[in-house]
């Protein structure tokens, strides 16, 4: 028993060194995007992604150092996305209709990494990065433009059914440039896959009333950390 507790004692010591003995950095990440989206067809409309479309997210990140050459970085984000889509009817006894949707998309993001680096040198290092991105949909609004009427804009920002809540799958690959021995720049690509459902189905909505689409982005993480 006498053995067991001190056993205990020592691995409780050993973790509290750990823990205290981490380092911790702290900064800023700015980061340009390019999004689509992945639309479903249904019984009634034709929906096809209509390329790419840009946005920018900028907020301040933590990130634990867990060993000289892994961490984790925990964050917040702002962001502005979106998409653009086209939604096609395919009822021959309907009028001919086609829509084309800008949509305009504010999340607040959470993001999780977990970061590992091959040092190149003394001052450059490969970043492999991987983790998860819940995102809280703060605003989502779409200019609907008429494709058989010389593209002339039906609805201005009009407030779309899109879901409170997502979640991203991300992972990609970077640099990591070290200034001074407190200081680090790092420049990270991430690709970022959307796996919920964004759009809210919504019988009262004037254009879509059902829809399945999935929304994912390219981004680039511009950082810059302080060791603390």
């Amino acid at each position: 028993m006498k053995r067991n507790l001190i056993f205990v004692a020592i691995l409780l010591l050993l973790t509290s060194y750990n823990a205290f003995s981490q380092k911790y950095s702290f900064g800023a990440k700015f980061s340009p995007m390019v999004s689509w989206s992945v639309p479903v067809n249904t019984t009634n409309f034709d929906y096809q992604n209509d390329k790419l479309k840009f946005g920018i997210g900028f907020g301040p990140s933590l990130k634990i150092n867990m060993s000289k050459n892994f961490n984790t970085d925990i964050g917040v984000m702002f962001t502005w996305q979106g998409t653009r889509f086209d939604q096609i009817n395919t009822i021959d006894t309907l009028p001919a209709l086609s829509y084309k949707f800008d949509t305009k998309i504010q999340y607040l993001q959470i993001p999780i990494n977990f970061e590992g680096k091959i040092d190149l040198s003394n001052d450059f290092a490969l970043s492999l990065d991987f983790g998860i991105i819940p995102a809280i949909n703060l605003s989502s609004t779409a200019d609907v433009t008429d494709n058989l009427a010389n593209n002339a804009v039906v609805d201005s920002d009009l407030n779309i059914p899109t879901s409170i809540f997502n979640l991203f799958l991300s992972a990609g690959a970077g640099v990591v440039y070290r200034i001074s021995d407190d200081v680090c720049l790092s420049s990270i690509i991430l690709y970022n896959n959307g796996i919920f459902d964004v759009w809210y189905d919504k019988n009262s909505d004037p254009y879509i009333k059902q829809l399945d689409m999935k929304n994912h982005y390219i981004s680039m993480n511009i950082g810059v950390h302080i060791d603390f």
